[in-house]
């Protein structure tokens, strides 16, 4: 029985090991969590315009302004984010496509998450222009319980002049949005008033190694409680 036990617990730490890897599944709709955290901790802060969806094509549109990038949570942030001049805006764009129910579909491409401007100041190398960060799709969730509306995000980086800043992986939170109902069944244009924090995601390195640690103390239990066994058969 306690065999029996020590690998159920192994294989569920196996399992949640996995999980914390892997990021999740891409097709999660529930609300994610995020909070800004790890390390690099650059952040970019958007003010936007709308989010569209529509339910024929299941293409999530949503539109705003890159405003400002911060590199260390220190007030106030690092650098103003401007227009590179006429048809270059300080831009911020997500385009993903979400099934009826609320769950991501594919494919994810590179520049499912744009977000494009001008840093002529600041600690990195500037002036900046163009693509300051790109990602692709890996998870999705969102909330509308009032008073409460969320959308949030998770891309792996792709790209951008800003990409060393940010790590492998950025979450995106988008809360202050109106006319979003909680449903995917048709479409909306919603106005989302509030900003948006673009953020690092830290990797799972210390949960990997505490269940690396837990394995193998699980592991070394189950030796210790093989010898016992034995010793008690001879005697």
């Amino acid at each position: 029985m306690i065999r029996v036990f020590i690998i159920r617990r192994l294989r569920a730490l196996i399992a949640a090991v996995a999980l914390l890897v892997g990021g999740g599944s891409a097709s999660q709709a529930a609300m994610l969590n995020l909070v800004p955290q790890g390390s690099p901790t650059a952040d970019i802060t958007s003010s936007f315009a709308s989010a569209t969806y529509n339910a024929s094509t299941k293409a999530l549109s949503i539109l705003g302004s890159a405003v400002v990038i911060d590199y260390d949570k220190v007030a106030p942030p690092d650098a103003k984010i401007s227009p590179g001049g006429p048809g270059n805006p300080a831009s911020f764009k997500i385009n993903v496509l979400v099934s009826n129910s609320g769950t991501l579909l594919g494919p994810a491409t590179p520049t499912n998450l744009n977000i494009m401007g001008l840093i002529d100041t600041g600690p990195h190398p500037s002036p900046a222009y163009g693509t300051l960060l790109s990602g692709q799709i890996l998870t999705f969730g969102f909330e509308n319980t009032n008073p409460h509306k969320f959308l949030e995000f998770v891309f792996l980086v792709t790209g951008g002049s800003q990409q060393a800043q940010f790590g492998p992986k950025v979450g995106v939170i988008f809360d202050s949005i109106t006319g979003f109902t909680g449903s995917f069944a048709s479409n909306f244009t919603t106005s989302i008033t509030g900003n948006a924090d673009s953020f690092t995601i830290p990797e799972p390195s210390s949960a990997v190694l505490f269940a690396i640690g837990s394995c193998a103390l699980l592991a070394a239990a189950s030796r210790s409680s093989s010898r016992r066994r034995l010793r008690m058969r001879i005697s």
